[in-house]
């Protein structure tokens, strides 16, 4: 019998625990990269030196090896999402469907998309009519492999002129979003799709160095209360979109007070930013993103987290040295510190947003008092 054998789209750092997880499962790992001294090379079974992004020489290859591939799946955000659809397509795999991978990591698409469909959104202008747009706004790249990159809030002309260049340095196809300023919090949602059902994960807030170019410093768990006004949207999004399978992430900017959430933003792959591989094993006591994820991929339906522990946070190191944190803060609970990170836990929640509105100089939300 044949081994069956999992594609990993790149073979960098970041997908790693992504190669480790196939290979726990029994699986082997055939994965793809640029870059011929990847480091998730040597956990290989098979790899080539081909990029992600070009899927048509990925899949001529993967013919000559006659291989039994089961799955195919990747880190890494923008074209491999697509690659990952256009790959899985091919050989009769599970996958998100390759027309709304392309609409998910453009977000010039994405927003078109939802503003046709009346899904609550930003709206956005164009460079052309700058006699139409309503400042502020938000400027980004259309369509971005680096998080966060060239994002910033433009309250005039002059701003916008240099903020569109600099987003155009970013920017894969040479697109820049002008959106509507949103006020609010940040929240993430993440969500399985099988077979059609939303099982939803958790929702997480974001942390940011706030304006101009909110800047992510890190993640925070939000209230039950927060998760359930937050589905009706992303639901909406999800269902409308006719989504069959897949692991979406999905950003919104929510005004509480006059209770409106709108998404901004959407990702179809496995993820970074320290959430699924290190804050969700730590308030799910152990639970395993990749695992699920992988077990989706191969048809199977994923489990949900059976428990959360207390409210928590999660820093990224090499972004907060600027700011006055303290450990050892009376609100505390306890908290877990590495070289990358640290989370922070609490007792409740009004505990938690206590402790980060200490906190000099972040951001947790912009809506004006």
């Amino acid at each position: 019998m044949k081994k069956s054998y999992i594609l990993s789209l790149g073979a960098g750092l970041n997908q790693i625990e992504l190669i480790q997880n196939i290979r726990k499962m029994n699986y082997k790992v055939i994965s793809v990269d640029l870059n011929p001294r990847a480091p998730g090379k040597e956990l290989s079974d098979i790899f080539l030196n081909i990029s992600s992004h070009d899927y048509i020489k990925i899949i001529e290859e993967i013919k000559k090896l006659k291989i039994n591939l089961v799955a195919v799946l990747t880190r890494s955000t923008g074209n491999p999402v697509l690659s990952v659809s256009k790959i899985a397509e091919e050989f009769g795999l599970s996958a998100l469907n390759s027309n709304i991978a392309e609409i998910l990591i453009d977000k010039n698409l994405f927003i078109d998309k939802l503003n046709e469909l009346n899904i609550p959104s930003p709206k956005k202008y164009t460079i052309e009519k700058k006699d139409e747009i309503k400042f502020p706004v938000f400027v980004k790249p259309s369509k971005t492999n680096i998080s966060h990159a060239g994002m910033n809030k433009c309250l005039d002309l002059k701003e916008l002129e240099i903020d569109y260049e600099n987003a155009m340095k970013y920017s894969e196809n040479n697109q820049v979003n002008i959106e509507e300023y949103l006020l609010g919090y940040d929240f993430v949602s993440f969500d399985y799709i099988y077979e059609n059902e939303i099982m939803h994960l958790i929702t997480v807030g974001e942390i940011s160095s706030g304006e101009p170019s909110f800047d992510g410093i890190g993640f925070y768990t939000c209230p039950f209360k927060i998760e359930k006004f937050i589905s009706h949207t992303i639901n909406k999004f999800l269902k409308i979109f006719s989504i069959k399978i897949g692991f979406i992430q999905t950003a919104s900017k929510i005004d509480l007070e006059n209770e409106v959430s709108k998404i901004y933003e959407c990702h179809a792959e496995i993820g970074g930013d320290l959430v699924n591989d290190t804050f969700i094993p730590h308030i799910g006591k152990g639970y395993n993103v990749f695992e699920q994820v992988i077990n989706l991929f191969l048809g199977n339906k994923p489990l949900l987290m059976k428990e959360r522990i207390k409210p928590s946070i999660i820093f990224f190191l090499n972004k907060i040295k600027q700011y006055e944190i303290n450990y050892q803060h009376e609100l505390i609970l306890n908290y877990i510190e590495s070289k990358e990170y640290i989370i922070i836990d609490f007792k409740d929640f009004p505990t938690m947003f206590e402790y980060l509105r200490e906190i000099k100089n972040i951001s947790i939300t912009n809506k004006r008092s």
